[in-house]
This record gives structure tokens, C-alpha cells and sequence, in this order.
């Protein structure tokens, strides 16, 4: 009788001990769920038909008066490049830089 009350008591003390470690299986489910609905979510801005990803340069890239807005932007925000030119030469190093949200990366 005794030997069954210890094993009732430690298999209680056992599940006791184990609710942190489910609260953080439950925890990160959740996180991997947030995770996994960016990763399959569509992107609103799409490439245009006949876009690359590859491509070998050998002169250079030049914008010339290039405009761009968010197609999300509110219409009364302004254009966040406004006919901007710059040219950059094949093997040169360049850094665009500028703060969160102003579209540095649709430059690359």
C-alpha cells in the first residue's frame, strides 16, 4: 500500500513539474504558427513579366528619373523616390542607406 502511495505521489510531483515545459511547447506552437503564416503569405508588390533575378553586368546600371510609391501607400503620401538618377559602374561598391521605410530595398 505504501509502495503505490509514493508511486501515486511521485507521478503527481512528475505531471507538477512537467506544466512549465508544456506551457512552452504551447508557447513556441503558437510562435511557429505567426512563423509560418509570414513565410506563406503572398507579397503584394510583385515582379513584372520578363523580370530576372540573374544577370551579369558588364558596362553599368543607370536610373534615370525614377519615381516610386508603395502601391499600399495612402494616396496623398508622397513618392518616396521622386526622378532620382544615379548610375552605378560594374565592379563598384555601393551602400544606399537611409532610414526604415523609405525603399532601400526596392532599389536592390
Amino acid at each position: 500500500m505504501i509502495t503505490i502511495l509514493i508511486a501515486l505521489i511521485t507521478g503527481f510531483l512528475s505531471l507538477i513539474a512537467a506544466l512549465p515545459n508544456i506551457q512552452a511547447v504551447q508557447a513556441a506552437k503558437q510562435v511557429g504558427g505567426e512563423i509560418f503564416s509570414v513565410l506563406d503569405r503572398v507579397p503584394k508588390i510583385r515582379d513584372t513579366e520578363g523580370a530576372t533575378s540573374e544577370f551579369s553586368l558588364k558596362n553599368f546600371i543607370e536610373f534615370k528619373n525614377v519615381s516610386f510609391k508603395y502601391p499600399t501607400a495612402p494616396k496623398e503620401q508622397r513618392n518616396l523616390f521622386d526622378q532620382v538618377n544615379f548610375k552605378i559602374n560594374a565592379g563598384e561598391s555601393t551602400a544606399i542607406v537611409g532610414p526604415s521605410g523609405f525603399g532601400k530595398s526596392t532599389i536592390v
